[in-house]
Formats: C-alpha cells, sequence, structure tokens
C-alpha cells in the first residue's frame, strides 16, 4: 500500500515526508537524506493529498476553556428497527461533539461536553432519555485525559 504523505520530490526521486516543523504555518518537508525540499512543492503536493481526500484540515475546538468542564463517552442502546433514527436525534443535540452506530455491547456512542457532572445528569435524563427509541444508555465520565489530537503540537 503507498503512503499517500510520502512522495518522490521532482528534483532527484528521493522520497520525503511532509510534517509541520513549528505548526503548519510554517511547513517544512525533508527528503530522507535531511535536504530542505522547496516550499513549492511542499504546497503542490499538500494541494494534491487535500484533492484526493488523503488530508482535511479542520479546526479542532478544546471545550475546556469555554467553561465545558465534564466530558463523557456515552453508550446507548436503542430498539434495533430505530438505531438509525435515535443516532439522528442525538446527533442534533449541542452538547454532542462525535457520534457512531457501533456493533456490540452498545448500538451507538457519543462524545459529550457539559460544565460539570450534574448537567451531564441532566443531559442524559432530559436529552437522551425521552429520545423515542432509546432503551439504556450508560456515561463514562472522563477522568483524565491522557492523549488528544486538539493539541497540534502533538504530532
Amino acid at each position: 500500500m503507498v503512503n499517500p504523505l510520502r512522495g518522490t520530490n521532482g528534483c532527484n526521486g528521493c522520497p520525503y515526508d511532509i510534517h509541520p516543523s513549528n505548526g503548519w504555518e510554517n511547513l517544512e518537508c525533508r527528503n530522507r537524506q535531511g535536504a530542505a525540499v522547496i516550499e513549492g512543492t511542499v504546497r503542490r503536493r499538500l494541494k494534491r493529498l487535500m484533492d484526493e481526500g488523503f488530508i482535511k484540515i479542520v479546526a479542532l475546538v478544546d471545550p475546556r476553556p469555554m467553561g465545558y468542564k465534564s466530558e463523557a463517552l456515552i453508550g446507548i442502546q436503542a430498539e434495533p428497527q430505530m438505531i438509525d433514527e435515535v443516532a439522528e436525534a442525538i446527533a442534533e443535540l449541542n452538547e454532542v461533539s462525535w457520534l457512531v452506530v457501533t456493533t456490540g455491547g452498545y448500538d451507538i456512542f457519543a462524545w459529550v461536553a457539559v460544565a460539570s457532572s450534574e448537567e451531564l445528569g441532566s443531559f442524559l435524563s432530559r436529552k437522551i432519555g425521552p429520545i423515542a427509541g432509546v432503551s439504556r444508555s450508560e456515561a463514562f465520565m472522563n477522568l483524565a485525559i491522557k492523549k488528544t489530537i486538539r493539541d497540534i503540537s502533538a504530532f
């Protein structure tokens, strides 16, 4: 399988890797021998990867500075014939930032951010519970975040 983030530069055919050195605004590329590849080559390569759908540039929001101090993963069991409808209803809720339909013990997992554990309880009872087709939910409250992709410096 070809790694879409690798290619060959136009001058000498050496493989190179695209990576942010000091953030994406200072995009740098070096080939395997450590020689810098010119910015135009990097920008063309990045544009091609974006055009082909390998890379999407998005803004990731950290909810904590906005007052959402409690985050939780919620497992939801739904009536089998209503899984898609339940998932669509939950996806519309402002507190939900990520939602997947899965196999296993839960039909749906949702990642939510709320101001407090009390607000999480209210969210579960007032927003998730009343949705037609929800048969059970269980919240897994964050105790500590050990890895996140919100911080671009983690790459």
